[in-house]
């Protein structure tokens, strides 16, 4: 495997990471506050996967340009949407949806 293939796959790890993240860090904003425990769970959970991620991208960024990086993280926006709809239940409307396809468009032109 290449090195910059390489940095794309744990690229594609990170924004995953952190969308896993932000669905944890909104689970936890929106808990029940009956049970506190709950909460500071989640939002624990999130933080530790924030941390994780930006391992994971200083690593992705050893192997990539930061011109390439950067404008592929935004993945994440469309992972987040994408979970909050499945997971959340949130609603993505057809407008959401153009820019969730105009963000995996651009991100697969910088990548080449």
């Amino acid at each position: 495997m290449s090195s910059h293939a390489f940095g794309l796959a744990i690229l594609i790890l990170a924004v995953l990471i952190e969308s896993l993240a932000q669905l944890c860090l909104k689970q936890g904003a929106t808990s029940n506050v009956v049970k506190p425990v709950r909460p500071k769970l989640w939002l624990t959970l999130g933080v530790i996967l924030y941390c994780l991620e930006i391992g994971f991208y200083t690593i992705a960024l050893n192997n990539l340009d930061v011109s390439v990086a950067f404008p592929i993280g935004s993945l994440c926006f469309v992972a987040v949407a994408l979970l909050s709809h499945f997971y959340l239940k949130e609603k993505i409307t057809t407008i959401r949806w153009l820019g969730i396809a105009s963000i995996v468009i651009g991100s697969a032109l910088v990548s080449l």
